[in-house]
């Protein structure tokens, strides 16, 4: 069993749970309000610890999310194509893409989420990825809010890109990859 990827509601009711009973025991200084409290507190620790410490597939798939847009940020055209399945459907012009636009600072990924589909073989992750950025030596730097979904597939132990798609920033309908607004 996995822990959730957000321990904080579980660890909310333990800290709820081991404040009651420390309360009580403070005005009754009954033996099991203490055990009571001291066995939510350590399991409330112990929950978030477990899900600190486990790699689930939900934080595999946004760490190598964050590793594509660092690679994608350094213009390694090899690192970044490296996290695409091979039957993914990339755009022909990427390597041209990923070499002519730079970043200014760092790109910022907000709102991320991760849908398991398919038994968990297949997952949908969201994001938005705000920056600035330009377009070849000389073009000017432009603030660029983006919006995103990728499908992923686990092949071989590893979760691959199999699509993307850019969504409008408000109403969140499909959008022309390659457009610039």
């Amino acid at each position: 069993m996995l822990p959730p990827d957000n321990p904080w509601p579980v660890v909310l009711v333990l800290i709820c749970v081991a404040i009651g009973f420390g309360l009580q025991w403070t005005n009754s200084r009954s033996k099991s309000a203490l055990a009571i409290c001291l066995i939510a507190a350590a399991l409330g620790v112990g929950c978030y610890a477990w899900s600190q410490f486990v790699e689930t597939p939900t934080k595999v798939i946004l760490g190598q999310l964050r590793d594509m847009t660092n690679a994608f940020q350094n213009r390694d055209v090899a690192k970044t194509k490296s996290y695409f399945s091979k039957q993914a459907n990339l755009p022909p012009e990427l390597d041209t893409i990923i070499n002519l636009v730079r970043v200014k600072g760092n790109i910022r990924l907000t709102d991320l989420s991760v849908k398991f589909k398919e038994q968990n073989s297949l997952a949908t992750s969201h994001f938005r990825a705000n920056g600035s950025f330009s377009y070849g030596e000389v073009g000017s730097v432009d603030h660029f809010p983006t919006r995103w979904e990728l499908d992923w597939q686990r092949e071989a132990n590893e979760w691959k890109i199999i699509e993307v798609r850019r969504l409008h920033l408000m109403n969140g309908k499909e959008v022309d990859i390659r457009s610039g607004k």
